[in-house]
C-alpha cells in the first residue's frame, strides 16, 4: 500500500468516505467499509520462521564484516 494511500486509510473510522487522495497512481476515494485486527499468532506457530530470520542475519552480519575485512587481489588485470 503506497504511503499517501495508507496514511488516510487508517486514520478513518468504519462506514467513513475520505476526500480524494493523490498517489503515484493517480486519485483515488476510499471508503471503509469495516477494521478488524489481526490476531497475534502463537509462539509455536511462528517459531520457525523467527528462527530462520534470525540465522539469516546472523549469516549475513557475518558475510559483511568477512567481506569488510578481506584483501581482494586481480590477478587478472595487468
Amino acid at each position: 500500500m503506497v504511503p499517501e494511500f495508507a496514511e488516510v486509510a487508517f486514520k478513518m473510522n468504519a462506514g467513513d468516505v475520505s476526500d480524494p487522495v493523490k498517489t503515484q497512481f493517480g486519485w483515488h476515494i476510499i471508503k471503509v467499509e469495516d477494521k478488524r485486527t489481526k490476531p497475534v499468532p502463537s509462539y509455536d506457530n511462528v517459531k520457525d520462521q523467527v528462527e530462520s530470520y534470525v540465522q539469516r542475519k546472523a549469516q549475513a552480519e557475518y558475510i559483511g564484516k568477512l567481506r569488510a575485512a578481506a584483501k581482494i587481489e586481480r590477478l587478472d588485470k595487468k
